[in-house]
């Protein structure tokens, strides 16, 4: 499951700041099993940076997706379900 949300401040002292592309999703790579991670997007680095939770100060992975290939098969039932590569 992928939640996405988009932080469109209207507050006139963030007005300066962009949308954040975040939200939770469920992750795994490498030997580590399937978790909700707090997930966000950079799009100065385009990487996606990986936390344990949304209050984590610093991120446990982050994934260059500047030559990333993502992969989704509309035909299986597994609802949302791609793989970066």
């Amino acid at each position: 499951m992928f939640k996405m949300n988009v932080n469109d401040s209207t507050n006139e002292e963030h007005s300066h700041m962009r949308p954040r592309l975040c939200g939770y999703m469920v992750v795994s790579w490498d030997k580590v099993p399937s978790k909700s991670r707090w997930v966000v997007f950079s799009s100065d680095t385009c990487k996606l940076y990986v936390f344990k939770t949304e209050h984590d100060p610093v991120p446990i992975k982050d994934v260059d997706l500047s030559h990333a290939v993502f992969l989704y098969d509309a035909e299986k039932s597994d609802n949302g379900l791609f793989c970066i590569r």
